[in-house]
């Protein structure tokens, strides 16, 4: 069964400085809090599907904060009164949180439902034509807010990696801040120098374009959870899909890219680690019916090949994108499409397992 869950709601985050006693100590400590918060969902609080929820349509862009030519993220909610469609606007500068994904049921083994993004609304408009009354949303990863520059300040011999921790704690001071760069990347600075970044999005562009001047591995930033990875290497989760998982055959769509079509889920996201599956599909399958030759037929001993997926081993997934329209009948109207591309020992130093373990990789996969 599809769910979804949207929370629409104002955001204040209060920054408190104290000191110990002497005051040689200062601890920074965040207060958040979220009022006057709507929310819209597929099920009720119970957990039981609810029979008058809205359809929504939404088109969620996620991928490494220097690389965001997909642009804004979209949502529709369709169905609104008049009166919150004429106050449209009143939405702008409000946070926007989205769930989505599936609960146990036909071929769903188990609930896999959790957060999909959180944003900031960036352009709110409401309308109404013929009979339908919609409410949209063009709205920013949340950690893209404009009003927030980051001052990258670095003293001589100081590695890359802590002045990078720093600019990061100082700006987003509310995330967790986690920094893994390899020692081939973490060059130390020549002089004392800095530069200021207008927000997380020239950060991250300007970060990752060390790479090239100092021909290192690509250094990464992107957000999950809460928290702020900053990283040259592959710090997600390992992902075991199933063929049941599959919408269609995974395809190349650029020079070493692939993208799959899955049952819209999120508990995949950039810089994980996806393992097609080796097993043949037991839906659809073609069994022989004669003893004529395979090529009279498109069947026989040879059937198995369309049942298998086209590509096997692991891959590092670069980008996501939630596809939703919560009424439709298409499989394709309740997806997540996966962009992954191959591991390389150039972009690999380590994979962390889901057992918190440590698996060491080499070598093209």
């Amino acid at each position: 069964m599809r769910y979804y869950r949207i929370e629409i709601f104002t955001k204040t985050t209060t920054v408190i400085e104290s000191s110990n006693a002497g005051g040689t100590e200062k601890t920074t400590e965040t207060q958040t809090q979220e009022t006057k918060k709507e929310i819209y969902s597929s099920h009720q609080d119970n957990g039981q599907m609810n029979p008058g929820a809205l359809n929504v349509v939404f088109n969620l862009a996620i991928s490494f904060y220097h690389n965001t030519a997909w642009g804004a993220s979209y949502v529709q909610i369709q169905g609104l009164p008049l009166k919150l469609l004429s106050q449209a606007y009143d939405f702008k500068g409000k946070h926007i949180r989205i769930y989505g994904g599936m609960t146990k049921g036909y071929m769903v083994e188990k609930d896999n439902y959790g957060l999909l993004l959180n944003g900031i609304i960036a352009s709110p408009h409401g309308n109404w034509s013929g009979t339908n009354q919609t409410l949209s949303f063009y709205f920013l990863p949340e950690v893209f807010d404009n009003k927030r520059e980051i001052t990258l300040y670095r003293e001589k011999d100081q590695e890359f990696s802590k002045s990078i921790e720093l600019a990061l704690k100082a700006s987003y001071p509310e995330y967790k801040i986690v920094v893994d760069v390899s020692a081939k990347g973490d060059f130390k600075a020549l002089l004392k120098h800095g530069n200021v970044a207008k927000n997380l999005e020239d950060f991250a562009r300007a970060v990752n374009e060390q790479s090239e001047v100092y021909k290192t591995n690509p250094i990464r930033i992107y957000e999950r959870n809460n928290t702020i990875f900053v990283s040259d290497k592959i710090l997600g989760q390992t992902t075991q899909l199933k063929t049941i998982d599959f919408i269609g055959q995974p395809v190349w769509t650029d020079n070493g890219n692939i993208s799959s079509v899955l049952v819209m889920r999120p508990d995949i996201g950039v810089n994980d680690v996806i393992v097609f599956p080796k097993e043949t599909s037991l839906y659809g399958k073609i069994s022989p019916t004669n003893d004529g030759a395979n090529y009279y037929f498109n069947r026989g001993t040879d059937a198995g090949i369309r049942n298998n997926p086209i590509f096997q081993g692991r891959y590092v997934v670069i980008s996501v994108q939630h596809l939703a329209d919560y009424k439709s009948a298409s499989p394709n109207d309740w997806a997540t499409v996966i962009t992954v591309s191959p591991i390389s020992s150039e972009y690999v130093v380590d994979i962390k397992r889901q057992d918190g373990g440590v698996l060491e990789m080499g070598g093209v996969y």
